[in-house]
């Protein structure tokens, strides 16, 4: 059966609501639904699943892939105390199994077995041992915001043509966490692509209140929210590639 997959950060996740947008757009389009996306995720986190589904077998050609960029400064980190030292294996057989770890675990591991930490802004403090001081090291020295979309846009254009040579239908989800990189560099939007403000102006710039998680929350969406947009989706999905 066809498959839809949803890459992206916490807009795209299960952020305390138990459906995502992904799933309403993959029953409205009879079709199976993966999720990649994850809570503090990375550009750099979405590329790994998504080159992982690929090359494992897991996607199909006329699959789609509904990429959603985030905020181009995150990334992440392979740990190596959490994955070589013992008080690391330690620490990670204590927190196993996460709730929902397929959801919104913000450690995971790889295919090869290697922990893989999250950083966005202020990681380090929820962060164990040496990954913590990292996070913060990174923070301090690493981060250079131009140079962060430079890479991005290098990024996604060798990522697209990869995913089109396998005959994958793919299309990136523009919205609020990646408008920067989107008009730094418009060669980046393709006809295939799907800005938020063009098929859900209820949810952008900000989602009206009935589609807000909560008041304090402008970032991600309540269930309805979710809903809307799936349901939109999946009509120009419907439209891009076909039903």
């Amino acid at each position: 059966m066809k498959k839809l997959f949803v890459a992206g950060c916490s807009f795209s996740n299960y952020t305390e609501v138990d459906k995502v947008y992904g799933e309403f757009a993959s029953e409205k389009m009879g079709i199976e639904y993966r999720h990649l996306a994850g809570g503090c995720g990375s550009n750099d986190r979405s590329i790994r699943l998504i080159m992982s589904a690929i090359l494992n077998g897991s996607m199909d050609p006329g699959d789609i892939i509904v990429y959603q960029p985030t905020e181009s400064t995150r990334t992440e980190f392979a740990s190596w105390s959490l994955t070589d030292t013992p008080d690391g294996k330690l620490y990670m057989d204590s927190i196993w199994p996460w709730v929902k770890h397929e959801k919104n675990a913000l450690l995971e591991y790889t295919e090869t077995n290697t922990v893989i930490t999250r950083w966005k802004t202020d990681s380090h403090k929820w962060q164990p041992g040496k990954d913590a001081e990292l996070h913060r090291a990174y923070e301090m020295y690493g981060t250079v915001y131009n140079h962060a979309l430079e890479i991005e846009r290098n990024k996604l254009l060798m990522l697209r043509e990869f995913v089109n040579s396998r005959n994958i239908n793919f299309t990136v989800l523009w919205t609020g966490y990646a408008l920067d990189l989107l008009e730094t560099y418009s060669i980046l939007l393709d006809d295939q692509d799907i800005q938020l403000t063009e098929i859900c102006p209820e949810l952008a710039p900000e989602p009206l209140e009935e589609y807000q998680l909560h008041g304090t929350d402008l970032a991600h969406l309540s269930l309805e929210g979710h809903k809307l947009l799936g349901d939109r989706l999946a009509s120009a999905l419907n439209t891009t590639f076909g039903e």
